[in-house]
């Protein structure tokens, strides 16, 4: 958790940086795109035609780098759909 403080410069209200600071320890805030040591990286809001979806793929990933955080990513959709983009988490985080 300290590690992750000291090398993120952004927002600290930023949804990317919430959910690795849950992912560190943080039991402040409990998000819904975290199950076991995966993170979804798509969130769907609103629907029918004004469904929007924002993925946080890209802003997840430069933050765990920063930490030194290993991880893979995959998509785990029938057809490779958006919603079905993943990170899975492979080091073990204290």
């Amino acid at each position: 958790m300290k590690r992750l403080e000291s090398r993120y410069k952004g927002p600290k209200q930023a949804l990317p940086y919430q959910i690795v600071k849950e992912l560190a320890g943080d039991t402040s805030r409990r998000s819904y795109m975290i199950y076991l040591n995966k993170i979804r990286t798509t969130k769907v809001s609103g629907s029918g035609r004004f469904t929007k979806m924002a993925c946080y793929r890209a802003p997840i990933c430069d933050i765990l780098d920063l930490c030194g955080v290993k991880y893979v990513t995959g998509n785990d959709a029938p057809r490779g759909g958006k919603t079905g983009d993943f990170i899975e988490i492979k080091t073990v985080i204290k």
